[in-house]
């Protein structure tokens, strides 16, 4: 695999995370652990130039609506007994 190419995957890996995070967190508490992995997708993500990333944006959109369709408890509130 090419250096731009696994930038590219680090992008969407990133991407894809804050999107889940933002669409998550507007029905629960939801918290992105920052580590070594989270920050090398960060930096991919800057590397990246503005029309990519509004591609992978879209892309990242669409898969949390299918993660979304296919594990609807994701967004469910939490019931406390």
């Amino acid at each position: 695999m090419s250096e731009e190419s696994n930038n590219q995957g680090r992008a969407y890996e990133y991407i894809c995370l804050l999107t889940l995070h933002k669409e998550i967190n507007e029905f629960r508490n939801a918290e992105i652990e920052q580590n070594s992995a989270y920050n090398a997708a960060h930096h991919a993500w800057t590397q990246v130039g503005k029309v990519f990333q509004n591609i992978l944006l879209e892309s990242a959109k669409a898969a949390a609506a299918t993660i979304f369709d296919m594990e609807p408890m994701i967004i469910e509130k939490a019931m406390i007994c």
